[in-house]
């Protein structure tokens, strides 16, 4: 660092500095040759983020850690890490700024989101004696930036000291940096809605409906080819339909990002439409493009295409994932069949009685209004209800008698051998509740843990009323299977001693179509069955 206490800027300058870095979640203060910082000009103790950056003396201390190494890296305005390995998610951007023969070195802290989560965020507050749970819940409610976005928020923070201190063409510089900033909330609040799960046309349709906001687009529309040589799909916002822009991408071929005319024709002057290709591994499999402004001369410039541009990256690294977690999800359901088909292999005459209660069960969650991933939830939980019976012995699985007390006994822990099987595996924590107590009772007379009432666990008292109208509906080994109409009859007389009596009126309404196929396709396969099998059943 350069020998000398430097020079601090005015105070009007530095304020305004500090307040506007402050209203991008970033805090901005003053060191000298040592580290030590000097001031924080919005240092309010009723700023809580930044008492707990400039009052906490861990963070000081890394503070004049850091010091050492800033002479290269403030050459370079390279981001800089807080030099103490303990404080993960903790970032410091040193920086220089010069304006009217003044000079100051400044330092702007970052507090990443994996600050949490790593430890530093208790740290911090322990050093700065603020409550951590209080601190942990206003930044998750204010959201806090990731590691990807570092490189980002630092050109934007160089921008805007650079900016603010030189104060030359004011103008400019206020479009420039009006310009980093529209990018930076655009991909943040693109990456920030984005889910794994929401599967490649939710993340092509947040990425449109993003773009035509930020941009003031009159439309926009992103296409992806099919990789087996269909048609691919096509999303679209705004006045344009999908046949449209379907036909507009494809008179953009192989080009490059640019600048178009509403026919796809290059345009090297301002033109109405901003295009730029989906790259994935290298080989270009969609556009993404948005047209029409509603503002001044409705033209595109290259601000608006490097905005479009970045968005097409970010959302070709977004369907990149999506297809590595679709793949994922594949092998996680293959192993869900598999964990089916052991039942099965151990009772062949319930064959299809899980695929069967997990149908009826997503459809009664949706009924009762649970979002779509519980649903998702419940189903996998129907599945795997009945896991448990793997070990329980095929003798009584497969008795065609009577059971004696003993051999009841060993039935009644299936529930609780499934709920050890599935415990450790940690996509399945949501559905264990489900395979634990889907035999308990509503009047509390049921078996497993004796709950009753509410506290039997939602996914358990659905699972509870699929599973048991299977059961009356399908052919077992001591006896035949009960009409549908006439099992729906006997379970209404079940609410509130059996079942939760909201859920049985809902399950009273369900459309049955698909189950009724289900079941007659599994009576047919127990028909087709070798005498010796059914006879073993």
């Amino acid at each position: 660092m350069p020998s000398g206490t430097p020079a601090l800027l005015a105070d009007a300058r530095g304020a305004s500095l500090a307040e506007r870095l402050r209203g991008a979640g970033v805090v901005w203060i003053e060191t000298d040759e040592t580290g030590a910082s000097l001031r924080s000009y919005i240092d309010d103790p009723k700023d809580w983020l930044v008492h707990l950056v400039v009052r906490s003396r861990v963070f000081r201390a890394a503070l004049r850690r850091a010091a050492t190494a800033w002479n290269a890296q403030r050459a370079s305005h390279a981001p800089l890490s807080n030099g103490d390995e303990s404080l993960d998610g903790l970032v410091l951007i040193p920086l220089r700024t010069q304006g009217s023969g003044a000079s100051t070195y400044g330092v702007a802290v970052l507090v990443l989101d994996e600050a949490i989560s790593s430890g530093t965020l208790r740290l911090l507050c322990e050093g700065a004696e603020l409550d951590t749970t209080f601190i942990a819940a206003r930044l998750t409610v204010e959201g806090l930036p990731t590691r990807r976005e570092v490189a980002r928020l630092s050109a934007f923070i160089r921008a805007l000291a650079a900016c603010d201190a030189e104060r030359v063409d004011g103008n400019a510089c206020g479009t420039q940096l009006s310009t980093a900033w529209e990018e930076l909330h655009l991909l943040h609040s693109l990456i920030g809605g984005l889910e794994m799960t929401s599967g490649p046309r939710g993340v092509l349709t947040r990425a449109c409906e993003e773009l035509s906001t930020t941009l003031q687009s009159s439309w926009t529309g992103a296409w992806i080819a099919d990789a087996k040589g269909g048609d691919g799909f096509v999303v679209v916002t705004g006045n344009i339909s999908p046949d449209a822009f379907r036909a507009f991408a494809g008179r953009l071929g192989k080009s490059p990002a640019g600048i178009f005319t509403a026919d796809g024709r290059a345009n090297a002057r301002p033109g109405t439409v901003a295009a730029a290709p989906i790259f994935q591994r290298g080989r270009c499999v969609g556009w993404l493009a948005t047209g029409d402004r509603k503002l001044g001369d409705h033209e595109m410039s290259s601000v608006e295409l490097k905005l479009v541009a970045s968005v097409a990256a970010h959302t070709a690294i977004f369907l990149e994932n999506a297809r590595l977690f679709a793949d994922l999800d594949d092998a996680f359901v293959g192993t869900l069949a598999a964990l089916v088909n052991a039942i099965d292999a151990k009772d062949p005459y319930t064959r299809g009685h899980s695929q069967r209660v997990a149908a009826l069960a997503r459809d009664l969650a949706l009924k009762h209004g649970v979002s779509a991933e519980e649903a998702r939830l419940v189903h996998v939980a129907g599945l795997v209800h009945d896991i448990g019976k793997i070990g329980v012995s095929e003798a009584i699985l497969l008795k065609p008698g009577a059971l004696l007390p003993e051999e009841r006994t060993a039935i009644n822990e299936h529930p609780e051998i499934g709920y050890r099987i599935l415990k450790d595996v940690p996509q399945l924590a949501g559905v264990l509740g489900g395979v634990r107590h889907h035999h308990e009772r509503w009047d509390g007379k049921g078996y497993g843990h004796g709950l009753a009432s509410t506290d039997i666990p939602l996914f358990a008292r659905i699972i509870a009323l699929a599973d048991t109208f299977d059961a009356m509906c399908s052919s077992r080994t001591y006896r035949a299977g009960r009409p549908i109409d006439v099992t729906l009859v006997e379970m209404a007389k079940c609410g509130g001693s059996q079942f939760d009596p909201v859920l049985l009126r809902q399950f009273l309404t369900l459309d049955l179509s698909n189950y009724r196929a289900m079941l007659a396709a599994g009576t047919s396969a127990h028909l087709a069955a070798p005498d010796a099998t059914r006879r073993a059943a």
